[in-house]
């Protein structure tokens, strides 16, 4: 596993862990708890707690084998965890990336961020006083957009470094940015597309460490864990459902290792592209084959 992989699983699972919540609660077997709970043929026991709307059923094996796969990985990553924490909860805190390990010195009073995604994390965590200049496509919160606007796609490093910032966040590293900040002697993290949510919200407690904003962070996480429950909850009615994500009119779709296709499995939808074989997250694939798995649902992300 890459370092940088390592290092955001282990964050996620280090908040995933340490999550408690008094309205909704799941937990593994031998773990406290003053609800009622019911038993099923394995050795685990699942808790949900009613927020006051319809009752979903309760975790299913599967889901629960899931819970206790990820509480095994948090044990055997255990003291990796805490070297990794540990230098990322003060300054100076060197992060590895697959760029390469990234030294911040300070918190960054200046940041340059390069990615819409990233714009919006910033600003969700409450860093945003320390934002100096975004991409052009970096329109929400509106505050952002009173920014110093710079064109990513048309990278400048002297338009970049006229801002005097002190941290840059890119979505790529495609035209030279990194070396040329480097040259400079700009810091900068180059955070690519996540292609999950585990790598989407690893991401934004990588930001929050960074920022010190930890503590924000942590609550931006806590109410984006509850609002997915009650979504995964409210879904359940059609988890193992098939269906057939297609991306444009020539039959290019999505599987469960891209982003999008990260949430249909969250959902507990069964993704017919994943059953073609193709070696690619957006494989083409043919009307014989589409047809042939007969989807349930068809979604279609190129209709107008």
């Amino acid at each position: 596993m890459r370092k940088s992989a390592i290092l955001f699983l282990i964050l996620s699972l280090v908040l995933a862990s340490c999550r408690t919540s008094s309205a909704e609660t799941t937990v593994l077997a031998g773990e406290p708890t003053s609800t009622s709970t019911s038993t099923s043929t394995s050795t685990s026991t699942s808790v949900t707690v009613s927020d006051g709307s319809e009752s979903a059923p309760e975790r299913t094996a599967a889901e629960l084998a899931e819970l206790e796969q990820a509480a095994a990985e948090l044990a055997a990553l255990e003291l990796e965890q805490e070297r990794l924490l540990a230098e990322l909860l003060t300054y100076p805190m060197t992060i590895p990336l697959d760029s390469g390990p990234v030294t911040i010195d300070q918190r960054p009073e200046r940041i340059v961020s390069l990615s819409a995604s990233h714009t919006e994390m910033l600003y969700a965590i409450g860093a945003g006083d320390q934002v100096v200049g975004t991409d052009l496509t970096s329109n929400y919160p509106p505050a952002a957009q009173a920014t110093a606007k710079i064109d990513a796609f048309q990278f400048s490093v002297e338009e970049v470094a006229a801002l005097e910032p002190d941290l840059v966040i890119l979505a790529f590293d495609f035209q030279g940015e990194g070396a040329a900040l480097s040259a400079l002697g700009i810091p900068f993290l180059v955070l690519g597309p996540p292609d999950s949510l585990l790598t989407a919200f690893s991401q934004l407690s990588l930001v929050g460490a960074v920022t010190d904003h930890r503590t924000e962070t942590e609550q931006v996480l806590d109410d984006l864990y509850l609002q997915l429950d009650r979504i995964k909850r409210a879904a359940y009615r059609i988890r193992g459902r098939t269906f057939y994500h297609e991306v444009d009119e020539t039959l290019y779709s999505a599987t469960s290792a891209s982003f999008i296709g990260d949430l249909y499995r969250t959902l507990g939808l069964l993704n017919i592209a994943d059953a073609a074989g193709l070696d690619s997250p957006f494989p083409q694939l043919s009307p014989e084959f589409i047809v042939d798995q007969n989807p349930e649902f068809i979604f279609l992300a190129d209709a107008n």
